[in-house]
């Protein structure tokens, strides 16, 4: 990928990461940006550093969190290091998921399991983060860590975790045409195939509505999708199936 394009897909990230101002309700901790600077360039020097530092100083004004945290652990220093979030109330885990850096994944998940269910503005978990970015290995990565750390209860809710439209992970990654992260997420959890967003719509009519084609192959031919094999597997809006979408796109209307 050159420079350009590499910059531009950042460009993309960022802005997906934002959210306007008037619909932030300032509470608790802001990120300190030492921190966000870590996760937004992938230096790993500069995560370990502040990790070492007992007295961390979050170094900035307050700010948004998406973590429930006691309400004095604000301003002092026996809350995380890693639990201050940006403006739209992205985590450091969101950040580093959305630009693939596997180690500062790893580390950060290793200090602050919390992150693999906190959700940002968006009601964004850092897996929807990575299934939008395409990031096959960080999708398997957080898949792994979630079943390291978490009882399958809790494995299952952040897997099945949805959006503000409802989409949960595949939904994203059928938006976007990412065959692989759909293939990684229908092997893990076949169900999300048949979860409806806000919109009536499962994973597979998404996939055929965006033209990510690659998604909704990937999705039929799955070894799992039998498991997942149900109404809503198909489903759109209006007691509309992907079937009757795929035909109404094949003849050009």
């Amino acid at each position: 990928m050159d420079k350009e394009s590499k910059s531009s897909k950042i460009e993309q990230i960022d802005s997906d990461l934002e959210v306007f101002r008037s619909e932030v309700q300032p509470i608790h901790i802001a990120m300190n940006p030492k921190l966000l600077q870590a996760a937004t360039s992938g230096d790993k020097i500069i995560l370990d550093k502040l990790l070492q530092q007992e007295d961390f100083s979050f170094g900035a004004s307050v700010g948004e969190i998406a973590i429930p945290v006691p309400e004095d652990a604000a301003t002092q220093q026996d809350a995380s290091c890693l639990l201050g979030v940006t403006l739209g109330g992205n985590t450091v885990l969101h950040i580093v998921a959305s630009r693939g850096y596997l180690e500062l994944a790893k580390e950060i998940c290793n200090k602050e399991r919390s992150l693999l269910a906190a959700t940002n503005m968006r009601r964004e978990t850092p897996l929807h983060c990575a299934a939008r970015a395409g990031n096959d290995k960080m999708v398997s990565l957080i898949i792994e860590v979630i079943h390291q750390v978490l009882n399958d209860i809790e494995a299952r809710r952040v897997l099945r975790a949805t959006n503000k439209n409802e989409d949960n992970a595949l939904h994203e990654a059928a938006k976007y045409d990412h065959m692989h992260v759909a293939e990684i997420l229908m092997e893990e959890d076949a169900e999300l195939a048949s979860m409806l967003n806000n919109g009536g719509m499962s994973p597979l009519y998404l996939a055929i509505v965006t033209g990510s084609l690659n998604v909704a192959k990937a999705l039929l031919r799955s070894s799992s999708w039998e498991k997942a094999l149900s109404p809503a597997y198909y489903a759109g809006p209006n007691d509309e199936t992907a079937l009757h979408r795929a035909i109404f796109i094949s003849q050009g209307n």
